[in-house]
């Protein structure tokens, strides 16, 4: 790859790498994204000029095409990451960021800037279109014994930090940080006594943003399969 290349080059994956190193660390989780952002897209405008100059040398058959095509490969693959991961991933693209098994009594966040928050009423039909299939898992335990677990489950997930246990309340709440930008998402654990038994009740509520793209859905879901032991 030529010199000046391997400089634009470097500028994207610099900026890149230090939105995700800095994130949620040295500076709050969305400048970090618009940090990498901003690199992907510089990455992306430079990889597709180069793209189109590479083009255009073909056409006119001129000597420097195999050099512009080279320069352009690297930033375009890296414009090509940041679209993939922000406008490609999959999951519900509508607007919400509150995700819970029970919508009729959605559990409530006993501690954190979520605390007493109830469920939008707004975000009920959305909620019941994207997840119809989400709801409150029943376990054969007695609910002490349910406490005991999903404490324990809780504490094991990836990215979780426990700051809430009330075994009378029959509530644990945590903290989840995402993996790449480390944004802070609130999660509560509800557990009650069913006949003998115990109902367990899941909802996972981002602080930042409107959309999660099924980011909160997916948490619950693999947390209740750890906890089940699937």
């Amino acid at each position: 790859m030529p010199r000046y290349g391997w400089v634009v080059l470097g500028v994207v994956v610099f900026l890149m790498a230090a939105g995700v190193a800095a994130s949620g660390r040295l500076v709050p989780p969305l400048w970090g994204v618009g940090t990498f952002i901003t690199g992907g897209a510089l990455g992306l405008l430079l990889g597709a000029g180069l793209g189109g100059a590479a083009l255009y040398a073909t056409l006119r058959r001129r000597p420097w095409v195999r050099r512009a095509t080279l320069a352009g490969i690297g930033p375009l693959l890296a414009g090509l990451l940041v679209v993939g991961l922000f406008v490609l991933r999959p999951g519900p693209a509508t607007r919400f960021n509150d995700v819970a098994t029970d919508l009729r009594d959605p559990p409530v966040f006993a501690v954190g800037p979520a605390a007493g928050i109830g469920y939008p009423p707004a975000w009920l039909d959305w909620h019941r279109q994207a997840y119809p299939s989400l709801a409150s898992v029943r376990l054969p335990q007695p609910p002490d014994a349910t406490f005991e677990a999903v404490l324990r489950a809780a504490r094991q997930m990836d990215g979780w930090e426990v700051v809430h246990a009330d075994r009378a309340a029959g509530i644990v709440q945590a903290v989840a940080r995402t993996r790449l930008f480390r944004f802070e998402d609130d999660v509560v654990v509800r557990i009650r006594e069913d006949g003998g038994k115990s109902l367990v009740d899941l909802r996972s509520r981002s602080r930042i943003g409107m959309g999660d793209r099924g980011a909160n859905a997916q948490r619950i879901q693999t947390f209740l399969a750890h906890l089940s032991g699937r």
